[in-house]
């Protein structure tokens, strides 16, 4: 749990579903990107930012960028402010006082929402989606385990996943449509 509530890991796991059904090798838009991973960090394509300081510290590690372990730490390094990318630790200090606070929260939606407003970021916010993901995820492992072992995400991964493409596209399409004005 690296010292995170379950409220607190419920919020960024349901984050994780709604952006890319908890799949570290999901790549947006059925593999044409630009986002990747777990956390869907930008950019796969040109190879840069987020994503590339991810794929680094993965290689760093000896494992592929499509590693569940390395993507859980580099979140956690992320959110720490040990990357290159500070805006996201600037974000949580704002928000909640920082990691510790963070780690520390015991409400199930607010830790969704700050994950989302300080890690994520995303195009298409969906909250109520992410929050609902998060507080399934709450139920199910709230007490370390998971007390529904019967309980088959599959078909949820894939609508995610499709949900995930025209969410990301519909970000891309705004940032493209500000480019443009």
């Amino acid at each position: 749990s690296a010292g995170y509530t379950p409220e607190a890991t419920a919020g960024i796991m349901g984050n994780f579903q709604a952006e890319s059904g908890v799949d570290p090798t999901c790549i947006q838009s059925n593999g044409k990107g630009p986002a990747a991973g777990i956390a869907q960090w930008e950019n796969i394509n040109t190879k840069s930012a987020r994503w590339k300081e991810m794929a680094d510290y993965a290689k760093s590690k000896g494992k592929d960028w499509t590693d569940l372990l390395c993507q859980l730490q580099f979140v956690n390094n992320e959110l720490a402010g040990n990357s290159k990318d500070t805006y996201t630790n600037s974000l949580l200090k704002k928000k909640v006082g920082g990691l510790d606070q963070f780690k520390a929260l015991t409400d199930v939606n607010q830790a969704t929402k700050v994950f989302e407003e300080s890690f994520e970021r995303a195009g298409v916010v969906a909250m109520k989606k992410r929050q609902r993901y998060a507080n399934e995820f709450y139920k199910i492992y709230k007490n370390g385990t998971s007390n529904d072992t019967n309980k088959d995400t599959t078909t949820d991964n894939k609508n995610n996943k499709d949900n995930n493409k025209k969410t990301k596209d519909n970000k891309n399409n705004k940032d493209n449509n500000k480019k443009t004005k």
